[in-house]
């Protein structure tokens, strides 16, 4: 839905699934997603990978319900955060895992829990904190994810807004022991009765939105006016686009045999209807989508339904998962827009020829460095080359060479070139500002290179500071420095 893939379940399906979830121990993020997320995730690269990523994501929001009858087989119910957390809790004390609560403000996850406990006797609550608020670059994460790793719980809640509680997961998702993580934003304050939910009525009329707003106007009016904005944009983008005229497919086929020497696999793209059709697919590909990079012929398609743009997505996913990609092949013009309206085409590459795509294949079937960050040293300075996409993984195999050289001493600065770099997450804007903090208590100066201005945005919004203007230096192109007095403490 508008580029966040959704999973079609009710909400008894969804409790059932982050049931088991929980009692697999395998870490794993549930989202709640609603109009507002969707339109975070089409401005925000990071939040859109976080649902791209997420092994769970429900329609919280009667938005995304109502217009999935535009677009393909419609989803079953609202499934809302705030009707999920009591349920699941409830769940949680017939299995005998345990939950904790973080966030909210003073004392608001403890008296939620309590009040939890009191109408569900048995309930195993592992622990509350409330921390005080502050960005993701300002808050204390050691001392979070100790009294996490202290507390061992099956099912956490964290409550401390959207996008942040998103990020905040993501971000300790793979470093943490805690089977199920959800954003669960205003729900501990219902639970604890600091805030009033809107009247069923409105719930069921798809109004709870307008409730909330009414409530706190100045807080609200501006967030879903925006959102109402990026809904008639998105819906008008998408009318125009599903009347434009369609070409017929490029007018070249794939050699299979090729494909198969370059050590891909080659299947035909196929309508889908129903999720049957899905399963059955996703089935017969998954295996491969495992061993190789998967190339999917999709000519003969005019447009794709939303169940077909999931199914893609998710074979995008498993593929990427093993540092593989997905390549669809005879693309026509009117899908290739869709697929960038919703910002998928960051994970599916989309060759225009036969020759794009076998240069496309060689690349993907034997490693390149464009993969991998390298640090090297060179007149007094240490010089980080940062890869396509810098995220927490990248982020844990660099961490101790950098600091070990800097440690050393006798260097002026760091260097980050990111020419090469199309995405960050942030750990790894965290991460740079950290160096940053670093190399200005040592009355040093920290040089960027290459930089798109996209991501200098997202550095900022995470807490860099203030970039400072282009610094001299021999050997680099139009750097720009962060110095002590233009870079800030955050």
């Amino acid at each position: 839905m508008f580029g966040i893939p959704v999973h079609n379940l009710t909400q008894s399906e969804s409790i059932a699934a982050i049931i088991d979830r929980a009692q697999s121990g395998i870490p794993a993020q549930v989202v709640t997603a609603n109009l507002d997320f969707a339109y975070q995730a089409w401005k925000d690269p990071e939040m859109h990978r976080i649902l791209f990523e997420a092994d769970l994501v429900v329609a919280d929001g009667m938005p995304l319900v109502w217009f999935s009858r535009l677009f393909g087989p419609q989803l079953k119910e609202r499934v809302a955060g705030s009707d999920l957390v009591a349920p699941v809790a409830q769940e949680s004390s017939r299995h005998y895992l345990s939950l904790y609560a973080m966030g909210g403000g003073p004392g608001v996850a403890e008296k939620a829990m309590a009040r939890l406990q009191e109408s569900i006797p048995g309930l195993i609550v592992a622990g509350t904190h409330s921390p005080p608020v502050a960005s993701l670059a300002k808050m204390d994460h050691a001392r979070l994810l100790q009294k996490l790793d202290d507390a061992r719980p099956d099912v956490l809640l964290v409550a401390f807004g959207a996008p942040k509680q998103e990020k905040w997961i993501r971000m300790h998702l793979n470093s943490w022991n805690v089977p199920v993580s959800i954003g669960v934003g205003a729900t501990l304050d219902f639970l604890a009765g600091e805030h009033r939910r809107a009247p069923a009525c409105f719930q069921a009329v798809g109004l709870e939105w307008f409730w909330r707003m009414a409530r706190e106007p100045r807080r609200l009016v501006r967030r879903y006016a925006a959102d109402l904005l990026f809904l008639g944009k998105m819906l008008a983008k998408l009318a125009l686009l599903r009347v434009k005229p369609s070409e017929a497919a490029p007018p070249w086929i794939p050699d299979a045999s090729r494909i198969k020497e370059l050590g891909a696999t080659l299947a035909a793209f196929r309508p889908l209807r129903t999720s049957e059709d899905a399963e059955s697919f996703l089935r017969g590909l998954e295996g491969a989508a495992l061993e190789r990079p998967l190339v999917l012929d999709i000519s003969g398609f005019r447009w794709l339904n939303s169940l077909e743009l999931g199914v893609l997505t998710q074979l995008a996913r498993v593929t990427r998962r093993q540092g593989h990609r997905l390549v669809l092949c005879s693309v026509p013009r009117r899908i290739r827009e869709l697929l960038h309206e919703f910002r998928l085409d960051q994970y599916i590459e989309l060759p225009r020829t036969a020759a794009a795509l076998e240069a496309t294949l060689e690349n993907l079937c034997h490693p390149v460095e464009n993969g991998r960050a390298y640090v090297r040293m060179s007149e007094n300075r240490l010089n980080l080359l940062l890869p396509a996409e810098f995220g927490r993984e990248q982020v844990d195999a660099v961490r101790q060479e950098v600091l070990r050289r800097w440690k050393s001493g006798g260097l002026q600065g760091i260097a980050i070139d990111a020419s090469r770099t199309t995405y960050l997450d942030g750990t790894a804007a965290q991460w740079i500002s950290e160096i940053g903090r670093m190399v200005v208590d040592a009355g040093s100066v920290m040089w960027l290179r290459g930089f798109k201005d996209s991501i200098l945005k997202f550095l900022r919004q995470q807490g860099l500071g203030r970039i400072g203007k282009t610094a001299p230096s021999s050997g680099w192109k139009s750097r720009r420095s962060v110095r002590p007095h233009t870079t800030s403490r955050s």
